[in-house]
């Protein structure tokens, strides 16, 4: 199955999306190593990085953990990253103190490039309005340490954390009445199929990384569509999706 021919076909060879499909043992791409603003996808990386450092958890972690991956809470996420690389939020820093906070921040990149990951950046919060201090020092004078994420690799990590732990607490899995689910690419899940995956939205991009696995778990689909552009994208990852299942014979 030439899946590169049927991820171009599906995004209809757009320069604004990328796709990444993994099925049958084949993998393929339109645009896949291309690096696209992530939004909350990069919150999928914090909770992979937080099952695998952090087997034991407090309650209120575990709660920070939930919410940001079950409701993409930007609140809980910025309690997980300061909790993942032992830095906070607070006034700007002088360069040396910067310097050593930007280094902690880093722990998170360290471990995925060390896994292969070359083309990633999940250093930062994600933000309801905007970063301040120290936080905003953290993004570089003219924002280049930006998160960035590929949809290759994003979609990877996925499949990864779910074949190494089928995510114990359920976080990923999700039903019809979830927003990651009926805005995105579980909408579009052949009937009785499971979706596990995470979502991410912003006013310049719609991205969606989700597992496909069928009621007997004799079928499954990896599949990532990231879009960029103005903000109504929504409807495309949705169309992406569906055109990518249509050619592979799922929809």
């Amino acid at each position: 199955m030439e899946l590169d021919r049927i991820a171009k076909e599906a995004a209809g060879a757009s320069e604004t999306a990328a796709v990444a499909i993994r099925y049958g043992g084949e993998s393929g791409g339109w645009r896949e190593d291309k690096p696209f603003y992530p939004a909350s996808v990069v919150k999928l990386l914090y909770f992979d990085y937080a099952v695998e450092h952090f087997p034991r958890r407090t309650a209120e972690f575990e709660r920070a953990l939930r919410d940001m991956v079950v409701d993409s809470s930007n609140d809980a996420t910025a309690l997980v990253v300061d909790c993942l690389t032992e830095t906070t939020g607070g006034p700007e820093l002088e360069p040396a103190d910067l310097a050593v906070w930007m280094a902690k921040r880093q722990r998170i990149n360290d471990w995925y490039r060390h896994r292969g990951c070359d083309h990633l950046n999940v250093c930062q919060k994600t933000w309801n309005e905007t970063s301040y201090g120290r936080e905003r020092q953290g993004y570089g004078p003219n924002m280049e340490l930006r998160n960035s994420l590929t949809v290759r690799e994003s979609l990877s990590i996925l499949l990864e954390f779910l074949e190494r732990r089928p995510d114990p607490p359920g976080y990923l899995w999700r039903e019809a009445g979830d927003p990651q689910f009926d805005g995105y690419l579980g909408a579009i899940a052949p009937k009785g199929w499971r979706v596990a995956s995470k979502a991410g939205w912003t006013s310049e991009v719609r991205n969606d990384v989700a597992y496909f696995v069928s009621p007997d778990k004799q079928k499954s689909l990896g599949l990532g569509v990231f879009t960029e552009g103005t903000s109504d994208r929504l409807e495309s990852v949705r169309e992406v999706g569906r055109a990518v299942l249509a050619r592979i014979g799922l929809f």
